[in-house]
């Protein structure tokens, strides 16, 4: 048994992370569009609630690279208009169309009610995904983060080196006019989405698994055309 199967073993003194609930957004192309966080499916609750973490994968297809879109906390909350933490940076795929990405994350320090989505380049599509747990690691949630070659439609494989961690996995495609969504053969609540706009197309998918599966199955449907992403979450401790 190598070390890492046996660190994971020892799960006294993490909690189990607590899927709370998934959702899928089509936002605006031009102006800023609110991403519901209090209607979630799938999971423990429809809302959520202090100390989640929220996971939003914010995909575009267009002719160029988006570098006006942003993923928010509301209006409301303190600071107003906070951003969320992104990992990895904007991610970008020079395809024809082209695809530009965010993944974004933040603990939410009260309940909040969605996520405030924007962009200002106009003439896209744009597609969101998210996913919200709870029991996470509030000071540091993700453990690591890997990302493919682009273009590719299968998430890397991971490493889950902390007792009860799970992985997130997600693919953002861009095709012209696309009108089918991914499908996964080994992810739990799969969110998926496509937005067929201004001639283009965006295609998102994301799910999560436990520690049986560190190796996640290329997406099918959608498109090939696409940027790839595999997540680490940390479990909080007891």
């Amino acid at each position: 048994m190598s070390i890492a199967s046996k660190l994971r073993q020892v799960g006294a003194g993490y909690k189990d992370i607590v899927y709370v609930g998934g959702t899928t957004h089509t936002p605006s192309d031009v102006s800023a569009t609110e991403a519901s966080l209090t209607s979630l499916t799938g999971g423990v609750s429809s809302s959520a609630a202090a100390g989640d973490l929220v996971i939003a994968f914010y995909n575009i297809s267009s002719g160029r690279e988006e570098t006006g879109m942003y993923l928010y906390a509301p209006f409301t909350a303190s600071p107003a208009f906070d951003p969320y933490d992104y990992v990895g940076g904007r991610q970008y795929l020079n395809d024809s169309p082209d695809a530009t990405a965010l993944i974004g994350y933040r603990v939410l320090p009260t309940a909040e009610d969605h996520v405030y989505v924007t962009n200002t380049g106009g003439n896209a599509a744009g597609m969101v995904a998210i996913h919200v747990f709870r029991d996470i690691d509030q000071s540091d949630p993700i453990e690591s983060s890997y990302f493919p070659t682009f273009p590719s439609n299968n998430p890397p494989a991971a490493s889950l080196l902390t007792p009860k961690s799970i992985l997130v996995a997600g693919v953002g495609g861009t095709a012209f006019g696309a009108t089918s969504v991914y499908s996964s053969s080994d992810l739990t609540d799969f969110q998926t989405g496509v937005n067929a706009e201004n001639g283009y197309g965006s295609v998102v998918g994301v799910g999560y698994s436990d520690v049986s599966d560190t190796d996640p199955a290329a997406f099918t449907g959608g498109t090939s055309k696409a940027i790839a992403f595999t997540l680490v979450i940390r479990p909080e401790r007891q």
